[in-house]
């Protein structure tokens, strides 16, 4: 559940008009939302529990992990500002994107973070059932994937966990689904193939052939990836033609692991520009970003409800899209985005561009 609870002056920087939503998991782990415009927050945990419940999975865990293990700390949740949403047709953003959100201009300070512990540590306990973002936000990301995952297809699922959020009357041909912890992909019920590895030491795909997946999605992850570019242009390489990449995000996170360029933005418009500069520059056609996709009406009615109930103002939802060029003739022709109802589309000036 959610507890709004006074401001902590040990936990929370001394703004008085401030509350933390606090989430307790059963992990042990608080995640926070801090105000916005992406105020830092100190974190902490639970290390006794911690280490009690991972002497259980530490075998079985370490034993699946693919890549070298490079961890634990315990990460404040943080969150910081909103994208304006308004309408459905909601405004542009304005001017190019600034120099420090490209990747080619990103230092490698932009790309560090606090917690330089390995990363492996830090998932080594399951957190099976613990969503990171509120219902109403994956119930925009499922419609999402309703209107842009073709039924049979290949999908891969990256930083994946026990839910993918596929539409479940919808049916594919396979879900290859990774992660850092086995054992959340294994109560994955959509997964066929599961694989882990840590992106931030091994960016690639080497397990996945040359254009074998129709599809690729990655939810509230893309912000702890310190070489976005180089696994982004391995996702580029297991597409097939014409085939879309779907990064979702809030702006919730593990503030000590996300990367210094999204936790130094300002709101939602700075973390979208981020992204589509990412996918930019690892050679994605047609780069374009959603903040929000109506629901039907008796789903939004209810989401709305209980979104309300649970989280107050909630999640803030984005969606990042590219899609791998039809090189060849045979390829599947792109999905024609502007026909898609329902989707609220930033605004792109011109052909194949975000501005």
């Amino acid at each position: 559940g959610v507890l709004k609870m006074p401001q902590l002056s040990a936990l929370t920087p001394t703004v008085a008009d401030m509350r933390p939503l606090c989430f307790c998991s059963a992990a042990g782990v608080a995640e926070r939302r801090v105000p916005p415009l992406g105020r830092r927050m100190h974190s902490f945990s639970s290390m006794s529990l911690r280490m009690v419940l991972s002497a259980l999975f530490v075998a079985f865990s370490l034993c699946k992990v693919v890549s070298p293990l490079p961890a634990f700390s315990g990460g404040g949740y943080a969150k910081i500002g909103w994208l304006p949403s308004g309408s459905m047709a909601s405004g542009p953003i304005h001017g190019r994107l600034p120099e420090r959100t490209r990747l080619a201009a990103l230092s490698e300070a932009d790309l560090s973070k606090i917690d330089k512990t390995p990363d492996e540590l830090f998932y080594l306990l399951p957190r099976v059932g613990i969503y990171h973002v509120d219902d109403n936000f994956r119930r925009q990301l499922t419609q999402l994937f309703r209107l842009l995952l073709r039924p049979n297809g290949d999908i891969l699922d990256l930083c994946s966990q026990h839910d993918s959020h596929l539409p479940p009357e919808v049916q594919y041909n396979s879900v290859t689904v990774h992660g850092m912890n086995y054992l959340e992909l294994l109560a994955n019920p959509r997964a066929t193939e599961r694989f882990t590895r840590n992106f931030n030491t091994d960016p690639t795909l080497f397990n996945l052939g040359d254009a074998s997946m129709d599809a690729v999605v990655m939810t509230v992850s893309i912000q702890y990836m310190q070489r976005p570019a180089e696994l982004l242009r391995e996702v580029r390489r297991v597409l097939r033609p014409g085939g879309i990449v779907i990064l979702s995000f809030s702006n919730r996170m593990f503030f000590n692991k996300a990367v210094e360029a999204w936790r130094s933005q300002t709101g939602m418009r700075g973390l979208v520009s981020l992204v589509q500069g990412y996918l930019q520059d690892a050679g994605f056609e047609e780069v374009r970003a959603a903040n929000r996709v109506q629901l039907p009406e008796a789903e939004a009615q209810w989401g709305s409800f209980l979104g309300g109930m649970l989280s107050g103002d909630g999640d803030p939802y984005s969606s990042v899209i590219g899609f791998r060029g039809a090189e060849e003739a045979e390829a599947k022709a792109p999905l024609d985005l502007d026909s898609l109802e329902g989707v609220s589309w930033l605004p792109s000036s011109g052909s194949r561009s975000i501005w």
